[in-house]
C-alpha cells in the first residue's frame, strides 16, 4: 500500500515538475469537497488546486492535513513554495469509467463519512 502511494507521489511530483503549471485545475471548497473541472478530459488523473486559504506554515503541516483524506484511490502532494497541492487519482477497475460527476459524489460521501465518524478534527494537529 505504501509503495502504491510512493509511485503516485513521484509520478504527481514528476508531473507537476514537467507540466509548469499546466495541469488541469481542481478546487477545494471550504467543505473539504474536491471538485474537478469538467471541461477537462474525462481520462485526466492529475490535477492542481489552491491550497493557499489554508495558510499552511509548513510541509509537514500541509502533509498532516492531505494525509487523512488519501486513500488506495486518491492522493494529495502539497507544494508550500507555490502553494498548491497535486491530486492524483488512481481508480479501481471499476471505477475507471467514472466521470468528474461520480468523482465529486465519491468525494462529498468521503468526507460526510469521515465528519460522521470522527466529528469535529482539526486535521493538521492530527
Amino acid at each position: 500500500m505504501k509503495k502504491i502511494f510512493f509511485i503516485c507521489l513521484f509520478i504527481a511530483i514528476g508531473t507537476s515538475c514537467f507540466a509548469q503549471n499546466n495541469l488541469p485545475p481542481a478546487y477545494l471548497t471550504s467543505e473539504l469537497y474536491i471538485m474537478l473541472d469538467d471541461n477537462t478530459p474525462n481520462d485526466t488523473r492529475v490535477f492542481e488546486a489552491d491550497m493557499a486559504e489554508f495558510n499552511f506554515t509548513s510541509l509537514q503541516q500541509a502533509n498532516r492535513f492531505f494525509s487523512f483524506f488519501n486513500d488506495p484511490m486518491v492522493s494529495f502532494a502539497p507544494v508550500i513554495s507555490t502553494q498548491k497541492v497535486i491530486i492524483t487519482i488512481t481508480p479501481t477497475a471499476d471505477k475507471r469509467s467514472w466521470g468528474f460527476q461520480q468523482w465529486a459524489m465519491y468525494f462529498k460521501n468521503k468526507v460526510s463519512t469521515q465528519r460522521e465518524q470522527l466529528g469535529f478534527v482539526d486535521f493538521t494537529q492530527r
